[in-house]
């Protein structure tokens, strides 16, 4: 059953390649994925106005990254609002939309990036902190090949990382 701020009360606006949301949340229901709700777009791992970093490609469950994401372009670019991403998990040879950020908002309230500046958050990856920053998680947190998709760029720009059992 869907509450009363579902999916179609989210709002995209599309500015210069770059998109910003707003509003409430963006999990309905367990079949709504990153293409229902913002449409396809793609992803690629390589973006003509925005790099995207992690501070290493292998974490541990419970363990902590950064991703940096960097305006490459000569003009200032909005983060949207709260800078939204999602995580993936790759199983059953598909990505699985695990979490969204920022899924709560108002238009008007993106940030912007200035050329050549970045943009770092760091991101825990146990169930507690990744439910801090969303009303769903859909997927187990197992080890495995996951992506960090950011959903303030057309097409979405992601970075591949593994999560492995803690040692």
């Amino acid at each position: 059953m869907r509450g009363p701020c579902s999916r179609r009360t989210v709002l995209s606006l599309s500015v210069g390649g770059f998109t910003a949301l707003a509003g409430c949340s963006l999990f309905g229901s367990d079949e709504e994925s990153l293409t229902s709700l913002f449409g396809d777009h793609g992803v690629v791992y390589q973006h003509e106005q925005v790099g995207l970093s992690l501070s290493t490609d292998t974490v541990a469950l419970g363990g902590t990254f950064e991703y940096t994401a960097t305006n490459t372009s000569d003009t200032s670019i909005s983060l949207g609002c709260g800078s939204p991403w999602t995580l993936q998990t790759f199983r059953d040879d598909e990505w699985r939309d695990m979490i969204f950020t920022s899924a709560e908002g108002f238009g008007g309230c993106g940030s912007s990036l200035a050329a050549g500046a970045s943009h770092t958050e760091e991101v825990t990856l146990t169930e507690s902190a990744l439910e801090s920053r969303t009303e769903v998680v859909k997927e187990d947190l197992d080890p495995g090949r996951y992506r960090l998709v950011l959903l303030f760029t057309e097409p979405y720009l992601a970075s591949e990382f593994r999560v492995q059992d803690p040692e």
